[in-house]
């Protein structure tokens, strides 16, 4: 628990002072809220990272890569795969932001630790239409290493299978 809490202090003194410039009249600008956002991915805090997101849309400062890429892979450090993937669908359309390939990475490998086929398939077929064939199979591959072990936690590295039921021998 103690550790949880240190990693969350520099977390918690970034938004006070944040607080305390809106507070003195200062509006924060684009390079603030990406610093944000990179110390919610780093703590691996998905709904504050989500939470500055919506308050840079709100005073109309608007993302680039680096700072919407910060948002999803706060959403993959804390398994907010539906939030991952529904920035990843609007990225493009609502922000004016083409994802890359870490991106397509980041979010079809919490697609894949959670078992969630269906949309891996999805994020797979979209990453393929966007990115070019030289980045395109490094994705594949990464997301299908991922779904093996994710899809059948048996068949990893450390499986180990008890005979005739008995365990501890």
């Amino acid at each position: 628990a103690a550790a949880a809490a240190a990693s969350r202090l520099p977390l918690e003194a970034a938004f006070e002072l944040l607080e305390e410039a809106k507070a003195a009249g200062l509006a924060p600008e684009f390079i603030t809220y990406s610093a944000l956002l990179a110390t919610c991915h780093k703590a691996g805090d998905g709904p504050l990272a989500l939470r500055v997101l919506n308050e840079m849309a709100r005073r109309g400062v608007k993302p680039n890569a680096y700072s919407l890429s910060a948002v999803i892979g706060a959403c993959e450090r804390s398994g907010q795969w539906r939030a991952a993937l529904a920035l990843l669908r609007g990225m493009r359309e609502k922000c004016g932001v083409a994802p890359d390939r870490s991106t397509f990475s980041a979010v079809a490998g919490l697609l894949a630790r959670h078992a969630r086929i269906q949309e891996l398939l999805e994020v797979l077929a979209l990453a393929r239409s966007s990115l070019s064939d030289l980045e395109a199979p490094v994705t594949y591959a990464d997301a299908a290493t991922r779904t093996e072990v994710a899809a059948f936690p048996w068949a990893g590295p450390s499986a180990r299978f008890e005979e005739d039921g008995e365990e501890g021998e």
